[in-house]
């Protein structure tokens, strides 16, 4: 008979889950959001910030490995990290496309969808995608702007024309109208909200 090490193989197994759990949060939006560990169930409820009660099942990501034994002779449990960090890229991938397909289907679902009908970037189109959205605003009262996902061209679109934009004083009025308004809104949030003992 072999010997066994159960302790030993325990304690690789949980630093390779540690570790893979680790990297996968290390994509900067997956990073980003909150994550609650849920070990039982099948479903999701939440409410909404309108208050509406929402449920939801879970999407299973999953990714497949194989490890020769003679690299785990070789090379100890050295000899995962490029796996996990394969799986990490891999799972990663996975959750970016789900979140953005929830967002997407979110989006449709409340009507948050600006919609430049092929005219291209404006500084209008900015505003009316950011009146659509809820800001906060930190203790100075400075506006926590929002991130907002675009592909790689139009990045640098609004990149380019961004500059320009804030010279533009009409745009930078209609900015400030807006950010005023979202303060008052967030206000009115903030003074609504009930408190936890």
């Amino acid at each position: 008979m072999f010997p066994d090490f159960p302790k030993i193989k325990l304690e690789i197994k949980k630093n390779f889950e540690n570790y893979l759990r680790k990297q996968s949060r290390s994509d900067p939006l997956i990073g980003s959001i909150t994550q609650i560990l849920i070990h039982e169930g099948d479903k999701l409820a939440y409410h909404t910030v309108d208050g509406d009660k929402k449920e939801t099942s879970f999407d299973e990501i999953q990714s497949k490995f194989s490890i020769k034994n003679d690299k785990i002779i070789a090379e100890g449990p050295k000899a995962l990290v490029p796996i996990a960090n394969e799986i990490a890229g891999d799972l990663q991938k996975q959750l970016g496309r789900n979140i953005f397909a929830k967002l997407d289907e979110t989006a449709k679902e409340t009507g948050n969808i600006v919609d430049g009908k092929g005219a291209g970037i404006s500084p209008d189109l900015v505003l009316k995608a950011l009146e659509k959205m809820q800001i906060d605003f930190d203790d100075d009262g400075n506006p926590c702007m929002p991130t907002m996902f675009v592909g790689p061209d139009l990045a640098k679109k609004i990149q380019d024309k961004l500059p320009e934009w804030e010279k533009d004083k009409e745009y930078k009025k209609k900015f400030e109208n807006l950010m005023e308004k979202k303060k008052e809104e967030w206000n009115d949030r903030e003074s609504n909200r009930k408190l936890v003992d």
